[in-house]
């Protein structure tokens, strides 16, 4: 599992630095929205990737875990060692969703600035700034769409609890499920999900001036 965990931090690091590098090449300001943005993914992955780190290095070795928290039995140290790493990927999640949110309420209100943002929900929102900037729905509007349902499902200790929708998303075939776990929160989508904001990102960035 180390080496599988190792090549995921490298993955996310690699998404991380492109980040940083629009960041640069477009002087972007933490003073605005836009640079906040950038800044809050990159250490939103930077904290994902220390958290993984720490579980290749140290918690993967019993020996080392169990200074923190003996466990009296290998089925005892596994359930943890997989809770932790599945509140990982939560936490990761749930703050990823928090800051994608905001971006896109904050554009919200530059495009629409007579309408109260708070009072709209997400979803609609998004399909008013997909509609107003002429962007197709396509594997953008599906990363939203799955990280959005994802989300939820973390409210719902980890069910789906609206209507049964499949999505097809690059070679991916996506079920929700009501009522039923959801399948979509593996790494590897949430890495394509994060690029694929990223090119969003930049497509709204060229349209609009903050």
């Amino acid at each position: 599992m180390k080496q599988e965990v190792v090549a995921i931090i490298i993955q996310f690091e690699k998404i991380r630095l492109d980040y940083k590098e629009i960041y640069f090449k477009n002087n972007l300001s933490d003073k605005k929205f836009d640079g906040q943005f950038i800044n809050h993914v990159d250490k939103t992955i930077i904290f994902l990737n220390l958290n993984l780190q720490n579980f290749a290095d140290n918690l993967l070795n019993k020996q080392i875990f169990d200074r923190i928290l003996p466990t009296d039995s290998i089925n005892d140290y596994n359930s943890v060692l997989q809770n932790y790493y599945t509140q990982t990927k939560s936490s990761f999640i749930y703050n990823f969703v928090s800051i994608v949110e905001n971006y896109f309420r904050n554009i919200y209100s530059v495009i629409f600035p007579n309408n109260k943002t708070r009072q709209i929900t997400i979803t609609k929102i998004l399909k008013d700034i997909f509609n107003y900037f002429g962007i197709a729905e396509n594997d953008e509007w599906n990363a939203l769409s799955i990280l959005l349902k994802i989300r939820n499902t973390i409210h719902n200790n980890g069910y789906y609890c609206s209507k049964n929708e499949m999505i097809n998303y690059k070679s991916y075939i996506i079920t929700f499920i009501n009522g039923q776990p959801h399948t979509a929160a593996h790494f590897e989508i949430l890495a394509d999900i994060l690029v694929d904001i990223k090119n969003l990102f930049l497509i709204i960035h060229s349209k609009i001036k903050i």
